[in-house]
């Protein structure tokens, strides 16, 4: 039963996917981070060592953190290429508030205090 329902591909398959992985068009920052979340826990080997299982997942992390940073596209990747975060997490915080900065820089200046009226049109 388990040789029946378990993954079919290769590691190495995975592997390429993730490093291979762009943010879709549409896609958000956060839906970007699980896909390649999903690819890397594809990738990740188990072993009875806890020391050595450790490092290989430290080093799955930061795979991981570098696939999706070279995944993301236009400021958001240029940022996240600045900050250089170590988790998956900090990537994920920091493109979504560079995004969302600039969803609210193309929307343009809100009005925060109404044109003063003419006084001269209310007499």
């Amino acid at each position: 039963m388990i040789e029946r329902f378990s993954e079919k591909l290769p590691a190495q398959y995975h592997y390429t996917r993730l490093q291979d992985a762009t943010q879709e068009r549409g896609e958000s920052v956060e839906e970007f981070a699980d896909r390649c979340k999903r690819f890397c826990e594809k990738i990740v080997r188990n072993v009875e060592d806890e020391a050595t299982q450790r490092i290989i997942n430290e080093e799955a992390e930061r795979r991981l953190v570098v696939a999706y940073i070279n995944g993301l596209g236009g400021l958001v990747g240029q940022q996240e290429s600045f900050r250089m975060p170590h988790t998956l997490e900090e990537a994920a915080q920091v493109a979504v508030t560079v995004n969302n900065a600039e969803r609210a820089r193309a929307q343009g200046p809100k009005m925060v205090f109404s044109k003063k009226r003419d006084s001269s049109s209310q007499v």
